[in-house]
């Protein structure tokens, strides 16, 4: 195999936004979207959240799609038909219920051991569904959330922190 000349090319965009709930994932994958394509696809597995981000400031017009089912051949079959319709950006808000989706097969499985040869191709095929996405591609993860129990200092109640 031999070097070639490097040329540039027109490379798609490739994107994770994570945060915890409330972060603002979903505000800033579509205001990044509208930088890079006038027609935006939202695949939404968030209960149709991203609808209530229309009409906000900074927010483009974009297309909808809700994902009831967080199996991963429900996210694949809704990147290939993003594709198909020719989008220039896919906005997967979030791809975080994919991946729980996949623990959940493992365990029903009986564990990593069992479960993750069977998941493990899934999961696979979809991060290669969005590495071929012909357009951009900007997705939300959402950070584990964790809390904790604290006595507050003014009033000595016991009050639960967000950490």
């Amino acid at each position: 195999m031999a070097f070639t000349r490097a040329v540039r090319s027109q490379a798609k965009l490739r994107v994770a936004i994570q945060g915890a709930s409330g972060a603002g994932k979903s505000t800033m994958a579509l205001m990044l979207a509208a930088f890079f394509g006038v027609r935006i696809a939202g695949l939404d597995s968030e209960r149709e959240s991203m609808k209530l981000l229309v009409g906000e400031q900074g927010i483009p017009d974009f297309d909808h799609q809700s994902l009831s089912e967080h199996a991963i051949g429900s996210y694949l079959d809704a990147i290939a038909e993003a594709a198909a319709d020719g989008y220039e950006v896919l906005v997967i808000d979030s791809v975080s219920h994919s991946w729980i989706s996949a623990l959940e097969r493992v365990d029903q499985l009986g564990g990593w051991m069992k479960g993750g040869k069977v998941v493990r191709p899934s999961v696979n095929k979809l991060v290669a569904a969005i590495h071929n996405y012909p357009g951009h591609v900007i997705a939300t993860i959402r950070s584990k959330m964790d809390y904790a129990q604290e006595k507050d200092e003014k009033t000595g109640k016991t009050v639960v922190r967000k950490l």
